[in-house]
């Protein structure tokens, strides 16, 4: 793994350039006009035996996570949401993407956003315990919810290693898209049946759902 050809070597060099914050354990700091110090190398990845470039996803993802891949030319109409696994062993880190459930990891992704949103509202930033944790319970079965049109896009692995500590790192990671438009209507939907089907739900709670709702349908879902 380690006897890598002068061409793959540049290569890697390049693309360890453009991924300066390749790993979630990445450390990066500034000082006055100076550049980050880039704290992790890419030692190896998925294309490295055949010389294929790493993905543009990849690289967008990693520096700047699902909204970095939307703002791709080519997932302008689309909703993108990357799992990823970080892992001693390369075959438990590749074995995990592979077999993860995407549409069940994407809906986790979906509720963790939901709950983010709300959180910045106005409603919530002045409520009281009890109205956060309403809110909270009541927003976990968007975490269960099923949503249609989701395509596995591809997927990819890494091996990296932190400068300071030297330590090696699998890092593996699955695309997913579906259409925005059919996503946004779907989410929305999810959010209404919150509303619909808890009696108990407070109107404090019942309109910061609304909000959201009103939100997605003027802006989109917001996709971090």
């Amino acid at each position: 793994m380690r006897n890598k050809t002068k061409t793959f070597a540049t290569r890697m060099t390049a693309l360890a350039a453009l991924c300066a914050v390749a790993v979630t354990m990445a450390a990066c700091g500034t000082m006055g006009s100076k550049k980050p110090k880039q704290m992790t190398e890419i030692l190896d990845d998925k294309g490295a035996a055949l010389n294929i470039p790493t993905p543009e996803w990849v690289i967008a993802f990693v520096s700047d996570g699902n909204h970095a891949v939307e703002a791709l030319a080519q997932y302008k109409n689309e909703h993108c949401f990357v799992i990823d696994t970080i892992h001693d062993n390369r075959d438990f880190a590749i074995g995990w993407v592979n077999n993860a459930d995407g549409p069940a990891e994407v809906a986790r992704m979906i509720s963790t956003t939901v709950v983010a949103d709300a959180q910045n509202n106005t409603s919530m930033k002045s409520a009281d315990d009890k109205l956060k944790a309403e809110f909270a319970t009541s927003a976990k079965s968007m975490a269960d919810a099923s949503y249609t049109g989701l395509r596995k896009m591809g997927d990819w692995w890494q091996l990296t290693r932190n400068k300071a500590t030297k330590v090696e790192e699998y890092r593996a990671f699955a695309l997913y898209t579906a259409d925005k438009k059919r996503l946004d209507d779907q989410i929305a939907g999810n959010l209404q049946n919150i509303i619909d089907n808890n009696k108990e739900l407070s109107a404090a709670a019942r309109t910061i759902y609304q909000d959201i709702i009103s939100g997605i349908h003027l802006n989109g879902f917001n996709n971090r």
